[in-house]
């Protein structure tokens, strides 16, 4: 009859559809920023950082529904293991061109507001959000990062250092 989730699960489900939901959202935006500034015909801000954070937002959207589809399929019946394998290896892959996803966004848009070369055509608060968005992010990502390392090292420690009878 399915793989059924308890209450608790299912409220994980039900943020996890959230969250994912609102990156989906906040990605439509910036591909209309990204529109607006080509339609704009704002020269200032064409670069490859403006591409990739448009094909990236793109894929990102395609990628998100898909493993939304394949979350709420689960729940209804066992997904082939290929399949899951490769949804394990789109994420992995999702994962790494998000990171730097952050790191382009971050400098892209850095650079339109810049005081001194800012690229005015490229002026809206959406360009202020993606900034914010990309450096909290980014920062989080990278705490949590030094906060796993940390981990390890102790865990690495605590296991050298242990004394076998």
């Amino acid at each position: 009859v399915g793989n059924g989730i308890g209450i608790g699960n299912g409220i994980v489900l039900s943020i996890a559809t959230l969250i994912t939901t609102l990156f989906i959202v906040f990605y439509s935006y910036i591909l209309k920023y990204i529109n607006d500034l080509t339609v704009k015909k704002c020269e200032c801000s064409e670069n490859w950082k403006r591409d990739y954070i448009k094909y990236f937002s793109m894929a990102a959207i395609g990628v998100l529904s898909v493993s939304l589809l394949l979350v709420y399929v689960e729940r209804l019946a066992t997904l082939p293991k290929g399949l899951k394998v490769f949804s394990n290896v789109l994420g992995g892959v999702y994962f790494v061109a998000f990171l730097v996803f952050l790191g382009v966004l971050f400098s892209y848009t850095r650079n339109l507001s810049n005081c001194e070369t800012g690229c005015k055509c490229s002026e809206d608060k959406m360009r202020t959000v993606m900034q914010y968005f990309s450096a909290l992010v980014g920062g989080w990502i990278l705490v949590a990062l030094f906060h796993m390392l940390i981990i390890m090292i102790i865990i690495q420690r605590a296991h050298h250092n242990r004394i076998d009878i």
